[in-house]
């Protein structure tokens, strides 16, 4: 679907020469709690209530195959005070949302372009950092690697997850017949279940870890839905 542009930006664009020129502003999320907001140009740029600071960076082609679908996209930036590098060393760039907005020098109240995009790779040398983002691709999503379920614990139970002592004595048989240590039955209210565990380990002089450890969640509404 095109794209509306305003009719001050049309004119600029249809210029046979320009005194004030586009800028790109990129938009990074880092790690999902920073954001670095960065301007391709020789200063600080104002735009949306945000300051975006001027930075060496430079952005590739933009285009879309005959499907309408958008290629991927380098994103070429500066690495020499290693900033990036920084940022990449520590896993907190990869598969996070970059936005793209074009705009006018003459006019930041209007954007000529905006694209939302995730950072699929990177590459890394002693002078730059090179970005490739794109729309992501859902054939690479993985799976859980575990299945959550209301009243199912998911924990293998004596593991690290679990962290019962399985060797503790049965010192509640008294009140709680069908409690066997040896054996969960993985539910939390059960008669062998998380919290009559708990119990035990209360009669054994132990801080009480169970049910606070319990591998299931509660709070998952009831029916054939499962997450």
């Amino acid at each position: 679907m095109p794209e509306t542009i305003n009719s001050v930006l049309v004119t600029e664009k249809n210029k046979v020469h320009n005194t004030a020129p586009w800028i790109w502003l990129f938009e990074i999320a880092i790690d999902g709690t920073e954001v670095v907001r960065v301007a391709g140009y020789h200063s600080n740029i104002a735009y949306g209530g945000q300051t975006y600071t001027a930075f060496p960076i430079q952005i590739g082609v933009q285009s879309r195959d005959a499907r309408g679908v958008l290629n991927e996209i380098e994103i070429i930036i500066s690495n020499l005070s290693r900033e990036i590098a920084g940022y990449l060393e520590s896993g907190k760039i990869i598969d996070q949302k970059v936005k793209v907005r074009c705009v006018h020098s003459a006019n930041l109240a209007q954007k000529i372009h905006e694209g939302i995009y995730s950072v699929l790779s990177a590459t890394l040398t002693l002078s730059v950092a090179i970005f490739l983002i794109g729309p992501y691709n859902l054939m690479k999503a993985t799976f859980p690697a575990q299945r959550y379920n209301r009243t199912r614990c998911r924990w293998d139970y004596g593991g690290a997850g679990c962290g019962y002592t399985i060797s503790l004595p049965n010192n509640i048989a008294g009140t709680n017949p069908l409690f066997v240590p040896a054996t969960c039955d993985l539910g939390l209210e059960t008669s062998n279940g998380c919290r009559v565990h708990g119990l035990n380990e209360v009669a054994n002089g132990l801080p009480k870890k169970h049910p606070l450890r319990f591998g299931g969640f509660p709070g998952i509404p009831k029916g054939p839905a499962r997450v």
